[in-house]
């Protein structure tokens, strides 16, 4: 069967409004498709099961109200969307969507916006995502907006999102997060960057799974916004763009205590542009083609080793050279208290370079260089 509209509102007025399209139902819809449009409106869903197809032609929003809750629940069947997925974008609004059971969403010509109107600078609801052996397909992810709204979302087993632009996570301050949790599956962000909190606070917590992505930026370049991405489980692959300052890691708060960060073809920078830019290790492995930390005057860099195991193929750089002095320069700070630093490659030409700040080699920690360069007076080595 099929259903052809201008559009669809459910729970236009009134609460727990359900529709499901299962079994060859095909429905199309011109125009927009809001679930809840009255602040009184609650419970209202729209659900996708297998065999069902859903193809809208305009924006479709998830909580199109203020106050208002409602959820599209995508268990198995095909979704198409022809722009911008909104869960939760109205004030005091709650919008949830979840993709499972085999389920396939698509929005490559949109935007998913999760706690927010599609964009990061409007929107002041909550809105959460669950996406466990599916495929979602994006043009832009965006979680949170700096007007008040919030978002979330959890990646489970089998489930693979596939973003061909960027994703960004914000919030309004920085005493509210917006996040997402790579439990497992798989998260393809090959194009553009991941930016976790360059407005407000975000987080990325990965405990499984295998992922890629071009860049991942932490932080905010004028101190107003948090980033954590945390690492316990899984597989990280960064691409990057090179080599050099800010190509592929941009620290604010990192930190791996297990699984395996992968940056062999790319850069790890610390204190480029935030004051609090640290990378810590606790455990896991981190795999990188170059290491900046401490890069921008005014900002310090830090790099701890407390247990985990470090590999870095061509250069690790700390500090940099002032116009005039040590203090006119950015400073790094590398404390080794445990496991393992390699900065070394089969040639034997990888340099550890102390430009301006200090390396600590504590007992029980191991570095591994195959040259290590001490020539400025800002630079200091404590074994």
């Amino acid at each position: 069967s099929q259903l052809n509209a201008g559009f669809l509102s459910i729970g236009e007025s009134g609460s727990s409004n359900h529709v499901y399209i299962s079994n060859g139902g095909i429905v199309r819809i011109a125009g927009i498709l809001t679930l809840s449009s009255d602040p009184a409106s609650q419970g209202n869903t729209i659900t996708l099961l297998p065999g069902g197809t859903l193809t809208v032609s305009s924006n479709a929003y998830v909580a199109n109200s203020s106050g208002a809750q409602a959820s599209f629940q995508i268990s198995g069947g095909v979704t198409v969307l022809s722009s911008n997925l909104v869960v939760g974008g109205f004030l005091n609004s709650t919008g949830i969507v979840s993709v499972t059971a085999g389920g396939l969403l698509v929005v490559t010509n949109g935007a998913i916006g999760i706690g927010n109107d599609g964009t990061t600078t409007n929107g002041s609801g909550t809105g959460s995502g669950t996406f466990s052996n599916a495929t979602v397909a994006a043009a832009t992810l965006n979680l949170g907006s700096t007007a008040g709204g919030l978002g979330s979302l959890t990646v489970q087993s089998n489930a693979t999102i596939t973003i061909s632009s960027n994703l960004t996570l914000v919030s309004s301050s920085l005493s509210a997060t917006s996040s997402v949790t790579l439990n497992g599956g798989s998260l393809i962000v090959s194009n553009g960057p991941i930016q976790v909190g360059p407005a407000g606070s975000g987080q990325l917590i990965i405990t499984g799974g295998s992922h890629i992505i071009r860049q991942l930026w932490l932080g905010s370049s004028n101190n107003l916004g948090s980033g954590f991405c945390h690492i316990t489980g899984g597989t990280l692959k960064i691409l990057g763009n090179g080599f050099g300052p800010g190509q592929g890691l941009i620290c604010n708060w990192q930190e791996v205590d297990g699984g395996d960060l992968d940056g062999s073809g790319t850069s790890f920078t610390c204190g480029e542009y935030s004051t609090t830019a640290g990378y810590t290790m606790n455990g896991g492995m981190s795999s990188w083609g170059a290491g900046w930390v401490g890069v921008t005057h005014g900002f310090t860099g830090y790099y701890t080793n407390n247990g985990g195991l470090m590999f870095i193929s061509t250069s690790l750089t700390v500090g940099t050279n002032g116009p005039a002095d040590c203090a006119s320069g950015a400073v790094g700070e590398v404390v080794l208290n445990g496991g393992y630093t390699y900065v070394t490659n089969a040639a034997h030409t990888a340099v550890l370079d102390v430009l301006n700040g200090t390396v600590v080699l504590n007992a029980g920690a191991t570095l591994v260089v195959d040259n290590l360069i001490i020539t400025n007076a800002c630079g200091h080595f404590i074994n």
